[in-house]
């Protein structure tokens, strides 16, 4: 049995490929007995042929353990007191790992008489950590090497290091010692390269550089320019990965097989070459993808959050749009387009949506009724239950039956399949066993923890403490369904898996490295550990030793070495890649390409061209004036229309078709209601609520309405506008709490100068409008004066200036619209707007409202007369449309460009689109 091993190797690595010196045609993870192990698969591996019992403890059973040590351990002059009591969590995983850092030291855990505070109080939380805690790598290594000096035998034969051995943490080479150990040839710092080529005067300067304190760099080496070290640029990492994949898909045509002697280093984002290979038809390399938002892990974050008061509109829409929530699909959409309107859970919207979902109960239909209730059992289990405060926190009961309630739905997804629940391109992505066994991993390792804080006592846990526990547990988890695929090109996601010789290197995205973080310990702390028995490595050691691994790709290089860099990484002044910046710094005179240069045609070397195929020039469609449909599609009129509808039709017919034609809309996840159109439907609602509570509204003074105020708007806006109360929105709550009192009490004040004696709020009215159209509208605020006359008062948010000028020029059509269903004859009601944000009347006279902002009109004209017109130019758009034409407002047809009936019709792929074809 032979074992090859590296501090690395747990991720991608080279070494399943063949060796160029040793055998070269037979690929070393093809040999039986064979295996290549990183510090936790060896350590796996041991503890089997050992017959030691594994560790199976998740990560969080071992961080909430020792959280409880500190806690019991806690004392006011314990180092970690103050920063434990705001932030346990964090603290805890900080100290966490220095004790793992301890054990990896060679530590076995004793205490010992010191000086320092903070060696003092770990030492004494470790005496109750040792019985409680699950142990971590450096206590499962100290046990390994017990195990093989008490005479366990195992079947290694060989130990191939891939590290060297000094560089291991103590405990590893304490190990390493009873074991049959031999090097990688790679490992050692030695030039592959011919000594006369420009890659190998590379590898002798930078490997100096590595071994060296000082370097001498004031005057830069001028290389030949021979092609063997070449820096190539490219604007984004799309880019350079596609040409990779095109270079590697090019040396593939040449050779039955992709070259055994071209490695490809990526050690961050390497997804990206593999999707790029994966679009050019060749096998991907198996680079790992880790990511916390698979798409069960994220319903399980929304679930939880919900719990919390107030409800966060953003989230509560999110889970109600994943195709994966536990409630049906139509339950969903209702709800979700109430969430939209409305942002809250409570407000009318909601209350009219459950209302919806609930008619089936008075069904005959016994299928229906049960499907009802069950839809309304799975609202109040998941959306209807007691939210709690975020700082005081949530009851550990109340969170461990949330997080029971997810896994169980998870359970019911794995054991009836996602191809029911959701679309089928989502179905084939969470079909993946893999995904669901994340998802259970995540709710048990949270049940775990949930419930070992509720041994230790805990009652509630905060909102940013479940948060970070949630975080905790949620552990990025590789994409089970992104695997390495026969013949791929060889690869390798870290510097330090490069031990042995490659014919070419091609190191992508070389972008900057993190620093290793100085020394928490001071020099007496380092004394004091190390009389402990705790050997931390020495910290200059440690940067030669990254160094010299950061060169491995550079030293086994034997003929090219190829590094790609990007623009943001080029064009930043600090922060660059270690072995970039040392070439560049010590060298000049090696070839540096622009692949954007390639892409354009330019003449570079051989190898960097790649064969595309010319793309022709094509010219954008040119504006037109109109769209014309073909003779087949028919457009009909709507049997209702409304002051929206028809206002589109009369401005932007373009938007009508699409809007009620077409039957396009927005996505509900961007529909969220905001800004001014949320501050005027809350106005709308507030003035709704205060004339259907205050028949006598006429005699309510200030005093009153101000009580009622502070009653009522807080739960408004709770249930119908909670984005309001998001965090960063309170400068933008008070604001529209404070227009919203003082636009009712102007309100008041104008009707009541204007001796209004009847209030009608939200007024649906209906009447005909053309033959077989009905025209519709809703009236805000339908008024009665003393002398029996309606007046029809629309409120707006703003835009005072704006609905001015439509008053003066005669182009109110909304007013004119809801005036028309109250007319008779030519008797037309007065209509005028409501300011909110101003608290400002605005009408084309003041008989009626002695303190309305008048807008005279420029040239009177009777309402009848301007409702005429408009008839006029509906029976004229809709003639268009039934001759196919769709007039674009704003287009080319004030240039005099014209719309082409030719073969080339820019309308073709627009009609393909939309499908008009499917259209009755």
């Amino acid at each position: 049995m032979q074992i090859h091993f590296g501090i690395q190797l747990d991720g991608l690595h080279p070494l399943a490929h063949p060796t160029t010196d040793d055998a070269p045609d037979t690929p070393e993870q093809a040999i039986l007995g064979v295996w290549h192990f990183g510090p936790l698969g060896l350590i796996r591996w041991l503890e089997t042929e050992l017959g030691v019992p594994a560790v199976t403890a998740h990560s969080t059973e071992q961080l909430l353990a020792y959280q409880t040590c500190l806690e019991t351990a806690d004392q006011p002059e314990r180092f970690y007191s103050r920063s434990f009591a705001l932030d346990p969590l964090t603290v805890t995983r900080t100290l966490l790992s220095w004790r793992a850092s301890w054990y990896l030291g060679g530590w076995d855990g004793s205490p010992h008489i010191t000086a320092s505070s903070r060696l003092y109080d770990l030492f004494a939380v470790e005496q109750m950590a040792q019985q409680i805690v699950p142990l971590c790598e450096g206590q499962r290594v100290q046990r390994l090497t017990a195990a093989l000096a008490a005479g366990r035998r195992t079947q290694l034969t060989q130990v191939t290091l891939h590290d060297r051995l000094v560089d291991l943490p103590y405990v590893w080479q304490q190990l390493m010692a009873h074991l049959p150990v031999t090097t990688a040839p790679g490992v050692a710092p030695r030039p592959a390269a011919p000594a006369t080529s420009d890659l190998g005067r590379v590898q002798r300067q930078l490997l100096q550089f590595a071994q060296q304190e000082r370097v001498d760099l004031r005057d830069r080496t001028q290389l030949s320019g021979d092609g063997s070290v070449l820096l190539v640029q490219a604007t984004s990492r799309d880019i350079s990965a596609d040409w990779l994949a095109a270079y590697v898909g090019r040396e593939q045509s040449v050779t039955p097989t992709i070259s055994p002697q071209t490695l490809v280093v990526a050690e961050q984002d390497g997804i990206i070459i593999d999707n790029a290979l994966e679009r050019g038809g060749l096998p991907r390399c198996g680079f790992t993808h880790l990511s916390r938002s698979r798409p069960l892990n994220q319903l399980i974050k929304l679930a939880l959050s919900l719990l919390w008061a107030p409800v966060a509109p953003h989230q509560l829409l999110q889970f109600l749009l994943h195709p994966l929530a536990p409630l049906s699909a139509s339950v969903r959409q209702r709800l979700a387009s109430a969430v939209a309107s409305q942002p809250g859970c409570g407000g009318q919207a909601w209350q009219a949506a459950l209302a919806d979902i609930g008619q089936t109960l008075d069904g005959s239909d016994e299928a229906s009724v049960e499907a009802g209730q069950r839809h309304l059992r799975q609202i109040e289990t998941w959306l209807a239950g007691q939210r709690f405060d975020p700082e005081q926190g949530a009851p550990i009961e109340v969170l461990l039956k949330r997080v029971q309630d997810c896994r169980r739905w998870v359970t019911v997804l794995q054991n009836t399949g996602a191809a029911s629940k959701v679309e089928s391109a989502a179905a084939a992505y969470t079909s993946t066993p893999a995904i669901y066994g994340a998802a259970l991993g995540q709710t048990a390792a949270l049940l775990t923890a949930l419930e070992e804080l509720r041994s230790a006592g805990r009652q509630q846990l905060p909102k940013i403490e479940l948060d970070r526990l949630v975080h905790d547990v949620s552990r990025p988890q590789a994409d089970p369904t992104l695997l390495a695929q026969a013949g791929h090109v060889a690869a390798s996601a870290h510097a330090a898996c490069v031990t042995r010789a490659w014919s070419q290197v091609i190191w992508w995205d070389m972008r900057a490295v993190a620093p290793l973080a100085p020394p928490i310990w001071s020099s007496a702390e380092q004394l004091e550990l190390q009389a402990a028995g705790i050997h931390l490595p020495d910290q200059a050691a440690l940067l030669q030793g990254h160094a010299l691994a950061r060169l491995r790709p550079v030293l086994n290089c034997r003929d090219r070495l190829v590094m790609v860099v990007h623009d943001d990484e080029v064009h930043q002044q600090v922060g660059k890649h270690p072995v970039w910046q040392q070439l560049n710094s010590a060298f000049t005179g090696y070839p540096e390409l622009n692949l954007d240069d390639v892409l354009w045609g330019g003449v570079h070397e051989e190898w960097l061209q790649v064969p595309a195929p010319e793309l022709r020039r094509t010219d954008l469609p040119a504006r037109v004036s109109h769209w014309q449909l073909p003779p087949h599609v028919d457009i009909n009129p709507r049997a209702v229309e409304s002051y929206s509808s028809l206002s589109k039709l009369f401005f932007f017919p373009h938007e009508w078709v699409l809007n009620y034609a077409a039957r396009l809309h927005p996505g509900r996840a961007e529909d969220l209601s905001d800004g001014n159109l949320l501050y005027g439907n809350l106005a709308h609602r507030l003035f709704e609520l205060f004339f259907q509570q205050h028949g006598a509204w006429q005699t309510a003074d200030v005093t009153d309405v101000e009580r009622w105020l502070r009653a009522v708007l807080p739960v408004l806006i709770e249930t119908e506008g909670a984005v309001l109360l998001e965090p960063g929105r309170g400068v933008d709550r008070q604001r529209v709490c404070m227009v919203l009192e003082q636009s009712l009490v102007r309100l008041l004040e104008h009707l009541r100068s204007a001796d209004i004696v009847k209030v009608e709020p939200e007024q649906t009215l209906q009447r005909d409008y053309v033959d077989g159209v009905t025209l519709q509208g809703t009236v805000d605020l339908l008024l009665t004066h003393r002398s029996g006359r309606q007046i029809v008062l629309d409120a707006k948010w703003g835009g005072e200036r704006y609905r001015g000028q439509e008053l003066r020029e005669n182009r109110q059509l909304q007013l004119f619209s809801y005036a028309y269903l109250l007319s008779y004859g030519d008797d037309w009601p007065e209509a005028v707007y409501f300011v909110i944000s101003t608290g400002n009347i605005l009408a084309q006279d003041n008989r009626t409202f002695p303190q309305a902002l008048t807008f005279t009109p420029v040239e009177p004209i009777a309402a009848g007369e301007v409702w005429r017109q408009g008839l006029a130019t509906y029976a004229w758009r809709m003639q268009q449309l039934k001759a196919g034409r769709i007039d674009l407002p704003g287009a080319a047809a004030a240039d005099g460009m014209l719309h082409n009936d030719g073969a080339d019709d820019p309308f073709d792929d627009f009609r393909l689109l939309l499908g008009w074809g499917e259209w009755a």
